[in-house]
């Protein structure tokens, strides 16, 4: 007998098999049989039920209003490795509450929390203060003796330029650089003009010369009373029109 013929004569068999059910898809291989499989015509009833459809599901998840859960609940459950309370909770909507939760929430000012952000992907964070004054970088602690601020007045015509912040007026000719914050932050005063909607795009984010040096006396004035690293004031209004007065009144720049 040839090797040939037989093997022709197993590929002719083969072909036939294949071609008994070409797209019957209740013939199931042998290694996929098991001993309890589901019957097909719950597979079928589950292919053809569409109220169970995806898109269904997820609607009537979101008509159902949130019912309110405390977090220290969830802590519960975790640490009581409660999990069929836990999977329950997956049958409705839920809105977890934790800003009265005292057992849950640290306070932002408490010693035992040290506030840092060793990597992120934040590209610009400006802070504007409510009011009048600095509280935009003092920090909401009683006591911090490890902050500082990098205060530098010589930079009176450095520009604001970060152009799509929404400072809430316009920054024309009312923006100082002072310094800098722990942080590496820049720290910029502004003095807001009156009339909120009174623009002057395209023109210097500084202030004037006249106002430049106001400022620098007020500050000499108020260091000097604080006695900052021997800043002295020899004379409390000088002439801001005389460049020489000016610099001599005090040793701040």
């Amino acid at each position: 007998m040839s090797t040939s013929g037989f093997t022709d004569s197993l590929e002719t068999n083969q072909q036939a098999d294949l071609l008994e059910h070409p797209f019957d898809l209740s013939v199931i291989p042998a290694n996929l049989e098991v001993e309890d499989s589901l019957a097909q015509s719950r597979a079928l009833e589950a292919v053809d039920n569409r109220r169970l459809a995806d898109q269904d599901e997820d609607a009537r998840f979101h008509a159902q209003p949130p019912r309110l859960i405390p977090l220290h609940y969830l802590r519960r459950l975790y640490e009581n490795n409660d999990t069929s309370s836990a999977i329950k909770l997956l049958n409705f909507r839920h809105q977890v509450t934790f800003l009265n939760d005292a057992e849950c929430v640290t306070p932002s000012d408490s010693n035992s929390v040290s506030w840092t952000v060793n990597k992120h992907f934040i590209d610009m964070l400006v802070c504007v203060g409510k009011d009048i004054g600095l509280g935009a970088i003092i920090p909401n602690q009683r006591i911090n003796s490890l902050f500082s601020i990098q205060m530098d007045f010589r930079h009176g015509s450095k520009e604001f330029k970060a152009k799509n912040v929404m400072l809430g007026f316009d920054s024309s000719g009312c923006m100082l650089w002072i310094g800098k914050t722990p942080s590496s932050d820049d720290i910029w005063m502004a003095w807001v003009p009156e009339d909120l909607d009174e623009t002057n795009l395209g023109l210097s984010t500084c202030l004037s010369q006249q106002h430049y040096r106001i400022v620098i006396m007020f500050f000499a004035f108020v260091l000097s009373k604080c006695r900052y690293r021997d800043i002295v004031v020899h004379v409390q209004y000088p002439d801001l029109s005389n460049r020489d007065a000016f610099c001599s009144a005090s040793n701040l720049l």
